[in-house]
């Protein structure tokens, strides 16, 4: 996600000040979608192979060119992440780093022809050469902008709390949940889910300071299996804080957001966790109460909480030094900051970018 990105390279940058930060601006062949069928590449590709065969033996990239060379190029549309290339930017802006950007396509055949070879069978994972590819790339950028070195560490500024009970299906300390019931929705993953019209999650600031909380959740795309649904949180600070029959806190002392479990990914199906700020818990509230309304009736699953971060927010302070006047190689470039108010960002991370293939 934008945040989630943002955050991680903040830490990186903190850990290490001197280090050279590179970001991999890169597209997958399941983004190329075919407009008739409503498939992407990927699925078509699968639908033809023999099912008897194991995936990695099956895939012949012979295959794929026949199934590319029997559609028009106008059918296809090449599915772009604008969020990804909002928060890359942003990222690397903030930390100082560099971008790569891999080309994107103009037609699905000269996707294949020219990438499809850098792509394991799955169209997800690099192949051998892909990892090469993208290695003398980097080896490239190093050497143009003279990079050093650099064993210099600072400690972590702060701790952070990730209580995940995903994979094992145990709800940590610290926590406690109303309304709410451990269930094992596949093999070896485990949520919360909430069984009513609201549901309650208690957790503790054990770190005695200000802390972000995020929520993790489970999500699909393209199809949204998930409610959405509101989610407060209220620090307790000594006062009364409580709710109506109907779930709806009642007092000021609330911060609130709308969770939309949905993963815009095309037509390429996910299940995956995401992670959203729901707020902050302050350095004077011991513990904090969660409370999570769907907003949905009509989805075929209930709502599932996967875990709960708190971490400290970010210090901006950086004495990261770069060299001037840097020319980089070709599709090398630097982050640049992205402005943006909170109706167009929220926007930017559920919607896509698709680009119509032309014939060439």
């Amino acid at each position: 996600s934008f945040l989630s990105s943002l955050i991680q390279a903040r830490r990186l940058r903190q850990r290490f000040p001197k280090a050279t930060i590179i970001f991999l601006h890169i597209w997958l062949p399941f983004q190329l979608h075919h407009k008739p069928s409503n498939r992407n590449i990927k699925a078509i590709v699968e639908n033809s192979l023999d099912k008897s065969k194991k995936p990695a033996a099956a895939y012949n990239y012979s295959v794929l060119l026949d199934i590319v060379n029997q559609t028009k190029h106008y059918e296809w549309e090449f599915r772009d992440s604008v969020s990804s290339h909002l928060a890359i930017q942003q990222a690397a802006y903030e930390v100082k780093g560099y971008i790569y950007d891999l080309h994107r396509p103009k037609s699905t055949l000269q996707a294949m022809l020219e990438y499809g070879p850098f792509f394991q069978w799955d169209m997800i994972h690099y192949s051998e050469a892909g990892h090469a590819m993208i290695a003398e790339e980097i080896r490239k950028l190093l050497a143009r902008v003279d990079a050093q070195p650099s064993n210099e560490t600072r400690p972590w500024k702060d701790k952070d709390r990730c209580m995940s009970w995903f994979e094992t299906g145990e709800i940590p300390r610290g926590v406690e949940g109303d309304g709410v019931v451990m269930n094992q929705f596949t093999k070896h993953k485990y949520g919360l889910e909430l069984q009513g019209r609201s549901a309650r999650l208690g957790i503790r600031n054990t770190l005695n300071r200000t802390l972000n909380v995020y929520l993790s959740y489970m999500a699909t795309g393209p199809h949204k299996d998930y409610p959405t649904a509101e989610v407060t949180i209220v620090t307790n600070d000594g006062e009364n804080n409580d709710s109506d029959h109907h779930g709806n806190m009642v007092n000021d002392n609330v911060q609130s957001v709308i969770i939309n479990p949905l993963e815009p990914t095309g037509a390429y199906p996910v299940h995956i966790v995401q992670s959203q700020l729901i707020g902050q818990i302050d350095v004077n509230s011991l513990s904090a109460s969660i409370w999570i309304r769907p907003l949905q009736e009509d989805r075929p699953q209930p709502f599932r909480v996967v875990g709960i971060i708190m971490t400290p927010p970010y210090d901006e302070h950086s004495d990261y030094l770069e060299s001037e006047d840097q020319t980089l190689p070709s599709g090398w470039s630097r982050g640049e900051k992205v402005v943006l108010p909170h109706e167009i960002l929220e926007e930017a991370t559920t919607s896509q970018n698709n680009i119509h293939f032309t014939d060439p």
